[in-house]
């Protein structure tokens, strides 16, 4: 039986307490995707094809028709999917709104600093080109580190716009999360600059760093339930630079981050995508980090392992988005949603949902039985299953 808000059960997972029910979150749900499962395509502005309406909108009809029609999608997009925790999208605010090319293609910024933007509908990615660092190389990364300033926290506060309206409509019931990613980029000019212009990646995380916590400070402000952050670094075979890099350059800074969260109360989701084992102890044993999502199954990270090796570690996720989801049968839905859950849910500190985001590739009858699959058997207590 069911008699906790969204929001009551998050409190119990950040606090690694029973809930009622396993929650459900998903960061990102396609509007083509949401066309399909309800016959209505809500203005979410996530995934490929969403981002791709947001910056089309902000360029026809401006910033305010944007945020507003976001909030109204967002709390109908919880009310359709039973969301527990939604991730509400913070709204950009330019100081020149980009620039529509073509159909598909925008130009983003002024002089070195500009770059495209542009969306496949076949593949539904959107996808930036031409960025200064492709065009500039090493001397984009000086630009860019140069042109850095304190962070403006009004400016910051703007962007949480959309959000507000939300939590006046349903943050009663339902849980919100808020933002502080921490990361060296991953194009392969800012990985150069590690080795050749290490003060400048320095100086880079620092002013990172800072911007973070004018986020965490205003999630907090905000009444934010826990903070999704960290950032891509990895592939299927480990992080795109060595665990040694890592150490050096970021961990002392997502200590100081942690830190700072824990202060206000809040938990730490670090997301990032692929096989990222060998920064485990890294994160929960020496920064503080308390929880991990986009688990990459994929990846070959499987949620009991992790669940076993980190039993106080917050897990969300991870039902395969790639290829589960995409090409995988009914029964290879039911197997696997079966198995995150007991394998991970009955250690407490869980959230369903899949291994990044429900998008446009994905089956929208797969997605369907994820759900009825999740809605069956998400009760607690959960014993777990041998062999899971």
């Amino acid at each position: 039986m069911c008699n906790m808000t969204g929001l009551e059960r998050i409190r119990c997972v950040v606090n690694l307490e029973e809930p009622d029910v396993v929650p459900f979150f998903e960061q990102g749900v396609s509007p083509i995707l949401l066309k399909s499962l309800f016959g209505e395509r809500l203005k979410t502005y996530d995934c490929g094809d969403g981002q791709y309406e947001m910056y089309r909108d902000y360029v026809r009809y401006g910033r305010e028709y944007v945020v507003r029609r976001m909030a109204e999608a967002d709390v109908k997009l919880c009310e359709r999917m039973k969301f527990d925790l939604l991730r509400v999208r913070t709204v950009p605010v330019w100081d020149e709104k980009p620039r529509q090319v073509n159909k598909y293609t925008f130009r983003v910024g002024e002089n070195w600093s500009q770059y495209y933007i542009k969306y496949c509908p076949e593949s539904g990615m959107f996808s930036r080109f031409e960025t200064p660092e492709d065009r500039l190389g090493m001397k984009a990364v000086e630009l860019i580190v140069e042109s850095l300033e304190k962070p403006d926290p009004d400016r910051i506060e703007e962007m949480y716009d959309a959000y507000r309206i939300v939590y006046d409509e349903i943050g009663d019931t339902v849980a919100l999360c808020g933002y502080g990613g921490i990361g060296i980029p991953v194009h392969p000019v800012w990985l150069k600059a590690v080795y050749i212009r290490p003060e400048l990646v320095e100086r880079y995380l620092d002013y990172q760093l800072m911007y973070s916590m004018e986020h965490v400070r205003i999630s907090a402000r905000l009444a934010a339930s826990l903070i999704v952050g960290g950032g891509d670094l990895a592939d299927n075979h480990g992080p795109i630079y060595p665990p040694k890099i890592y150490r050096s350059f970021v961990l002392p800074r997502l200590r100081k981050l942690m830190e700072f969260c824990h202060s206000y109360g809040l938990r730490y989701i670090y997301r990032t995508d692929g096989n990222v084992w060998s920064l485990f102890d890294m994160w929960f044993k020496e920064a503080g980090v308390d929880g991990y999502g986009e688990i990459d199954a994929g990846a070959g990270m499987k949620l009991s392992e992790i669940k076993e090796k980190y039993p106080e570690v917050i897990l969300w996720g991870n039902v395969n988005c790639g290829e589960t989801l995409v090409s995988g049968n009914l029964e290879d839905v039911v197997r696997e949603v079966t198995d995150n859950i007991y394998g991970a849910a009955p250690f407490c500190g869980y959230i369903f949902g899949s291994s990044n985001t429900l998008h446009m590739g994905v089956k929208p009858e797969n997605v369907r039985v994820m759900i009825e699959t999740y809605m069956h058997i998400r009760s607690y207590p959960l014993k777990r299953l041998v062999g899971v």
